[in-house]
């Protein structure tokens, strides 16, 4: 049973796709216009809803680049990931230890098109270029007798690919290995 069965089966009665509809199309994971007035512990919980949320996009900013909602039930708050609701609302399956890719690496692009669940390494295959890489490709840098290295991460180890002067042959032999060990094409986008 992954988080959300749980949190599901935590609602008394009540579904997440009681509380939330989802959007497919555009990513969009809205409050549940058509919520039952029941899941309300008052009446006056209900009317503020209704004012306040009823219809409304919801999920903010997680401060790491992706979205959340915070569910709260009684004195007990949970956080959800959108993209992991989204999925869940759509009757995909994550089952434990895998996680959800977003394709092209934007953490707020939570379209079903843009969402698949994957090892975490499969996960790594599709990372972003970091901030502080100085040659614009993963895996190549210059080192200290004076030539561009290129290696590759496979199962945690470090391959070796060789020592290059020219840096164009250097981000060949990465990206060839990329291609070899099933890497994403989207590997080593910029940030």
């Amino acid at each position: 049973m992954n988080e959300l069965q749980k949190i599901n089966n935590k609602l008394g009665g009540f579904s997440l796709s009681d509380l939330f509809t989802y959007d497919p199309d555009t990513g969009i994971i809205r409050h549940n216009p058509d919520r039952p007035k029941e899941s309300f512990k008052t009446e006056r919980g209900y009317n503020i809803w209704v004012r306040r949320f009823c219809g409304e996009v919801t999920g903010c900013d997680d401060g790491k680049g992706y979205k959340k909602i915070v569910l709260k039930r009684g004195s007990k708050s949970v956080n959800i990931f959108c993209h992991r609701l989204a999925l869940y609302l759509s009757g995909v399956e994550i089952s434990k230890g895998l996680q959800v890719d977003h394709i092209d690496g934007d953490g707020t692009n939570n379209r079903l098109s843009n969402l698949r669940v994957v090892t975490r390494q499969e996960n790594m295959r599709n990372t972003k270029l970091r901030y502080n890489n100085t040659s614009g490709v993963i895996g190549v840098n210059w080192n200290n007798a004076g030539k561009w290295r290129s290696d590759i991460k496979i199962d945690n180890k470090s391959v070796y690919l060789g020592s290059y002067t020219n840096k164009d042959d250097a981000i060949k032999a990465r990206k060839d290995a990329e291609v070899k060990y099933g890497f994403h094409e989207n590997h080593g986008r910029a940030s």
